[in-house]
């Protein structure tokens, strides 16, 4: 018997891309790079012409340790990656209660929370980063954030008698690595009874060159 095959399963939108309104949260992930800038700037103002900006509740991933932290040279203050994607956010119209920031963690010697970067990571197990298991993606990041959404979750779908509807909004765009040449601008990617979760790429189609102009 050959095995079966299951349908992938479809967005909340029945569309190309994603209606803003069919969303109980709209949550993009901020880098503090040019790619999350450029990703707010296409998806924040189709939120607040809809007036549904409430809704919206940006994302840092912040890598502890590895994070790469402000500094001051030559009398210039340059701003860390979570001081620039707090920035990112506030200059796109969000106040600061919208902003989120969360970091992995793991129980320290004591007991307590600590943050678990790569640093953790080798010394724990012996983990390095290597290609097609990079560190700051899957367990880093996107993890992270998908754990920090269930609190909402638990709260809204006790409300809504259904599973809450999630857009998770990227900058990533297929100039950056064949992998990402591949990916489909919008795609379900989680599909549970509490939670149904879509990803939309709004920057997918852009150049390094379009961006940079």
């Amino acid at each position: 018997m050959s095995p079966a095959h299951h349908a992938p399963v479809e967005t909340v939108t029945r569309a190309p891309r994603p209606d803003l309104t069919d969303y109980d949260l709209l949550a993009p992930r901020l880098s503090g790079g040019k790619d999350s800038a450029l990703m707010m700037w296409l998806f924040i103002e189709t939120a607040r012409t809809a007036g549904i900006i409430e809704r919206v509740r940006s994302y840092h991933a912040s890598l502890g340790l590895l994070d790469w932290p402000g500094i001051t040279y030559h009398g210039v203050y340059w701003p860390g990656v979570s001081e620039l994607a707090a920035r990112q956010s506030t200059a796109f119209g969000l106040p600061p209660d919208q902003l989120i920031e969360v970091t992995r963690t793991l129980t320290g010697p004591d007991g307590t929370r600590m943050p678990h970067s790569l640093l953790t990571e080798i010394a724990a197990y012996g983990r390095f980063p290597r290609l097609g298991s990079r560190y700051c993606t899957k367990s880093a990041k996107d993890t992270v954030v998908s754990a920090s959404w269930t609190p909402f979750v638990t709260q809204r779908k006790k409300e809504l008698g259904r599973p809450v509807r999630i857009l998770k909004v990227q900058g990533m765009r297929r100039d950056e690595s064949r992998s990402r040449s591949a990916l489909a601008p919008y795609r379900n990617v989680l599909a549970n009874g509490a939670r149904s979760v879509d990803e939309w790429l709004p920057a997918l189609e852009w150049t390094t060159e379009a961006v940079k102009e």
